[in-house]
């Protein structure tokens, strides 16, 4: 269903912790560069304060920094770079886009030419939303690895997503780290094009001296083959000297330490058995599918494992049909992978109802999963988007996390199956950016070019790069319900007879 405002959202309230969600994108692309990465630190460029250093201490210094490496543009960017005697920063992953011990040589190379290595964490996890001891891993990890190969200790750290807050702040600190952002954003992971990131670029020429430390990302063919080959030589040209984020603030030991002496290569160089890349912020299309169970339900569900995919089915207990009258439906679709999550009884707006009457919707629905499936729901979608306070309180304190979307199929607001298509293909150019998507189960004369439209985007998706995840696996969540069991067996008790009607 639209929402009320026919604005297209994303909302998240984890139950785990009160803080507001930090959404994930970065910030849109805008020629004109920001300095503001993030309000809950002070930013300086004074490095050794412990805080967050936005841009240089040298005027007509740019330092080209490139994020969520090692990976295939990441030699040619260096390259690049030397071509013109200049020298850039590559913020690395240990497990992201690619192991980092796959890309030693590579690495190695780039060290030996004066290029600047930084941690960027183990696999990409948001760092304000880790523990002290799951940050401690992720640090130690990259450490152990740079160690290895380069026979390094970084000292320059960019959080993914430019999170950070004091706590990590501190965390950093301790270790002897400077934690660096940026003050301009090419656009390249927000899907910006080759032309719209270069004329960004181009529109901070006339700005010569001012410094900058740019964010571009290593993974992207367009920012190696032509945004990077194709600014350096103007920037030059404009009379800035382009260097290593240490260089441009006037630091002259720009590793904890550095031994000189860089690995051989033995069976410990191997990512296995470390926290793989994290599904929770990159590559995952979660496509959800409301107001069933329903007749397209089944179908879709196995068109989606077909294709190597699973979905998430935000089911109602009394709408479009009585959930009992497709138990084997649901646990088909339960056994094959996908996520089962609340969508209330009857689909009332939970925002217009009393507390009491939500607690019997999102009873009654959880009664029917538990019958059905043996399980509690832990994921939840308000009908028609609508939430306020009051009601995600109050399936906070269930165990709910309330999930809307960021994309809208527009299949129940009458788009037809071309519309649908044309509106997913706006997507594809955004990854790897995640996105929860919204659809329909319903069939109707409205809604049953659902499944045609899945049927021509999934593939697209799919060669767009993009993995088609439940909601759970998009959030690194590997509890997915509040309780499992087992599935129950047809008694007088499955029926919708004496609850609220549709």
């Amino acid at each position: 269903m639209h929402i009320a405002n026919a604005a297209f959202f994303f909302v998240l309230f984890s139950v785990a912790r009160a803080a507001p969600f930090v959404p994930l994108k970065r910030q849109a692309v805008s020629s004109t560069p920001s300095t503001t990465v993030n309000t809950n630190v002070n930013a300086t460029t004074i490095p050794g304060s412990g805080q967050v250093i936005t841009t240089c201490t040298q005027n007509g210094t740019f330092a080209m920094s490139f994020d969520d490496g090692p990976y295939t543009w990441g030699a040619p960017i260096a390259q690049t770079l030397q071509n013109h005697s200049s020298v850039g920063t590559f913020f690395v992953n240990g497990y992201n886009w690619g192991c980092i011990y796959d890309y030693a040589s590579d690495l190695q190379e780039r060290y030996q030419a004066g290029h600047l290595i930084g941690s960027h964490t183990w696999n990409h996890d948001d760092v304000t939303l880790l523990t002290e001891d799951a940050f401690d891993e992720q640090i130690t990890l990259i450490e152990t690895a740079l160690d290895k190969i380069l026979g390094i200790k970084p000292k320059y750290f960019r959080p993914p997503y430019g999170n950070i807050n004091d706590t990590v702040t501190g965390w950093l600190a301790a270790r002897g780290y400077e934690v660096i952002t940026w003050n301009f954003d090419s656009g390249d992971s927000d899907g910006a094009t080759a032309e719209e990131s270069v004329a960004s670029y181009e529109a901070l020429y006339s700005s010569f001296p001012a410094p900058y430390i740019p964010l571009n990302h290593e993974t992207y063919a367009t920012t190696g083959d032509t945004v990077v080959p194709t600014v350096v030589p103007e920037l030059l040209a404009a009379g800035w000297k382009i260097v290593t984020v240490a260089e441009c603030l006037g630091d002259t030991s720009p590793y904890q330490y550095a031994t000189g002496v860089m690995g051989v290569q033995d069976s410990t160089w191997t990512c296995d058995g470390t926290p793989a890349p994290g599904l929770n912020r990159r590559r995952t299309f979660a496509l959800t599918f409301d107001d069933g169970p329903y007749t397209y339900g089944y179908n879709l569900g196995e068109y989606l494992v077909n294709n190597g995919g699973h979905g998430t089915f935000f089911v109602n207990g009394y709408n479009y049909g009585c959930i009992y009258d497709y138990a084997e439906d649901l646990q088909a679709r339960y056994q094959a992978g996908h996520l089962i999550g609340s969508h209330t009884w009857n689909h009332v707006d939970i925002t217009a109802v009393s507390q009491d009457e939500l607690d019997e919707q999102v009873t009654l629905v959880e009664t029917a999963l538990q019958k059905i499936l043996g399980i509690k729901p832990k994921y939840f979608r308000p009908p028609y988007g609508s939430v306020d306070d009051a009601s995600v309180q109050f399936l906070q304190d269930r165990g709910y996390t309330v999930v809307n979307w960021d994309f809208d199929s527009g299949d129940s607001a009458g788009a037809s199956a071309e519309e649908q298509i044309d509106n997913y293909s706006s997507l594809y150019g955004t990854y790897p950016t995640p996105h929860i998507a919204l659809n329909h189960v319903m069939i109707s004369e409205t809604y049953d070019t659902t499944p045609d439209s899945i049927v021509s985007v999934v593939p697209d998706l799919l060669a767009a790069g993009y993995r088609l995840v439940t909601v759970a696996e998009c959030l690194g969540d590997d509890s997915p319900y509040q309780s499992v069991g087992s599935f129950g067996t047809r008694d007088d008790s499955w029926t919708c007879d004496g609850t609220p009607a549709p």
